[in-house]
């Protein structure tokens, strides 16, 4: 008898959604919030994704270098542009509906989008994992042609 109600238990437990754990048809994805160290100096994209171009990756180090010196949990002195790629917080609001929208596209269940999606509009920048800040940087740039959204594009390798 306990057996059984251990067993229906666990059944219960596993069907339940989780973002990241790929079951009931949702697709892997990082937690939205990182907690801990945001320095990160690699120069690989942690996006790869559709939108990521890399033709396009010095650009967007020089950009990340020039705009916090590779800190994603970073603040402007005016506390109004944050994140890795000092997004203001209607751009980053409009960057998390193109994540959703992109998310989407790729196959992910419209719940689990708009989930994320949510999260990342609730969210200040600077708190987004590094994963959805390089998303959302590559989301705006589109292939060159949003580069105008950062000044520090001037230069060889933009």
């Amino acid at each position: 008898m306990i057996a059984a109600v251990v067993l229906s238990a666990s059944l219960l437990v596993s069907s339940a959604s989780n973002i990241d754990d790929g079951a009931n048809g949702w697709m892997e994805y990082p937690s939205v919030v990182q907690k801990g160290e945001k320095y990160l100096p690699t120069s690989i994209s942690l996006y790869q994704g559709p939108e990521y171009k890399k033709k396009w990756n010095r650009c967007r180090l020089q950009i990340r270098q020039a705009e916090s010196r590779n800190v994603y949990g970073a603040m402007s002195r005016s506390k109004k542009y944050k994140g890795a790629y000092q997004f203001s917080h209607e751009f980053s609001v409009g960057a998390a509906w193109r994540i959703q929208k992109s998310m989407r596209e790729m196959g992910a269940p419209k719940e689990q989008a708009f989930q994320i999606g949510e999260k990342l509009r609730a969210t200040p920048a600077h708190r987004w994992h590094p994963f959805y800040q390089d998303w959302a940087f590559w989301s705006i740039f589109d292939n060159g042609k949003g580069k105008s959204h950062w000044p520090n594009t001037r230069g060889s390798v933009c």
